[in-house]
């Protein structure tokens, strides 16, 4: 006999259950369903609620095998008996009936679908914001390095999309680096809800089961602290949060896009895109479009929406489990990857952007962007209130005789201010924050990695 949940209701129809059935989207949980099936095995051995004998040895290996595997054989399976299943859950208990017998039972005991996955969720979304910030660091070191590569190129900078200053390159690529060694800070300090260990809270309101919580903390790197039932099968505030600041991080990558266009657009000449992140079009030989940014934008648009879904769906939803939290697993699944394919593209085009300064120089020599420097250069100079020079400097501006009648460097001028001066220093603090993330995001996967070794060894 095949284990089905609903054989206890009666009879089915094939598309109302594929239209219910999470099955396909399950395929990237899978191995983290069996991590939690398996970690759960070993709580209830330890506290003697199976026997450790050939029979539970025997189910232990099945499930490592299938971590091992990223689960394929169960999907093979379930094609082959051309079955249909609500979930991977209920399809990997049916098989592991099919597999090793009735030992197979005892892992009904002391759970819920609602438990774990809850418990199952936090370890795919924590491996995949590490995924997220592994590319997010290679963003920022490739912004470090263009912010040292061009120290000293003055290039345009915007507000209300015209050209209001000029100033010295590395400013431009240290404030995008800022905004991400924020957010990466965020994101890996935000880690501290996926600790937060579920299991045991049954489907509502927990279990009799007393489960070997020390040990499940060390299979799965989750606190050995348990929190409120109904809280843990019941919040998705931990994807939320994820969710959240996944959509911060691509609202930013949107408004480097946008910074890239302006320069583009105005400095045309003198910014050189990578070429095999530009296309041109199909009857306009001329055209030169950075397509990678303009899917990239539209990408983060795309995911800002999801976040807008998601919250939508969730707050109608009362606590316990209601089947529309399966739902925002897939808008999770999707953005997460969406975000980790967007940070690699936009890294690598930081990192084969070329600058030409020859080009830049004549741009900025003959561009009315100095005013404001012009202002405090001659107000200090002359000791004159900076308002009286504004309005003085505003008519020969409109005169167009501002740079021949003032007669000052002013790239200069530019290199002289303070924040530029400063520069190198800025970029060596930022390299020591890199160092810094790099260090810490290393102890965490290591730590990640001892658990799931733990978690395979098999009793002997």
């Amino acid at each position: 006999m095949v284990l089905r949940y609903r054989s206890l209701i009666g009879g089915s129809q094939h598309d109302v259950e594929n239209y219910i059935s999470s099955m396909e989207d399950d395929r990237e949980l899978a191995k983290y369903i069996s991590m939690v099936y398996l970690a759960h095995l070993k709580s209830l051995i330890s506290k003697g609620y199976i026997p450790i004998n050939e029979d539970a040895v025997k189910l232990e290996s099945e499930l490592v095998g299938l971590i091992q595997s990223n689960c394929e054989d169960v999907y093979k399976w379930v094609k082959h008996e051309n079955l249909i299943y609500e979930d991977f859950f209920e399809a990997l208990e049916s098989y592991l009936h099919h597999k090793v017998g009735a030992v197979a039972g005892y892992l009904a005991l002391g759970r819920s679908r609602n438990d774990h996955v809850a418990a199952v969720l936090r370890l795919y979304i924590r491996d995949k914001l590490i995924e997220l910030l592994v590319e997010l660091l290679k963003l920022r070191k490739a912004l470090l390095e263009k912010a040292a590569r061009y120290s000293g190129i003055i290039i345009p900078y915007f507000t209300h999309r015209q050209i209001a200053q000029c100033g010295d390159a590395s400013i431009y690529f240290l404030s995008h680096l800022h905004t991400y060694t924020k957010l990466w800070r965020i994101i890996i300090s935000n880690l501290d809800l996926l600790t937060e260990n579920p299991l045991g809270a049954g489907p509502a309101a927990g279990t009799l089961v007393d489960h070997d919580f020390k040990l499940l903390a060390e299979n799965l790197c989750l606190n050995e602290s348990q929190i409120p039932p109904y809280y843990a099968t019941g919040s998705r505030l931990f994807l939320l949060h994820a969710l959240s600041d996944i959509a911060l991080l691509l609202s930013e990558i949107s408004r480097l896009a946008e910074n890239m266009f302006m320069l583009n657009l105005y400095a045309r000449d003198a910014i050189k895109p990578p070429v095999e992140h530009v296309a041109t079009s199909s009857i306009m030989p001329h055209k030169r479009n950075l397509v990678t940014l303009e899917v990239a934008r539209a990408k983060a648009n795309l995911i800002l929406g999801f976040l807008t879904s998601a919250i939508s769906t969730y707050s109608s939803l009362p606590y316990g489990y209601n089947l529309e939290l399966q739902e925002l697993n897939k808008v999770f699944m999707e953005t997460v990857k969406t975000s980790i394919d967007t940070l690699r593209i936009v890294g690598d085009f930081i990192k084969r952007l070329e600058i030409c300064p020859e080009t830049l120089d004549s741009l900025v020599t003959n561009t009315t962007c100095w005013s404001a420097e012009f202002v405090e250069y001659v107000s200090i100079e002359s000791k004159k209130p900076t308002r009286q020079v504004y309005f003085e400097i505003g008519e020969l501006i409109k005169e167009g005789r501002v740079v021949s009648e003032l007669n000052i460097d002013v790239k200069k001028l530019a290199l002289a201010k303070p924040v530029a001066v400063k520069l190198k220093e800025a970029m060596s603090e930022y390299e020591g924050f890199i160092r810094e993330d790099e260090e810490t995001l290393s102890k965490l996967i290591k730590n990640l990695s001892e658990c799931g070794n733990k978690l395979l060894k098999l009793h002997s």
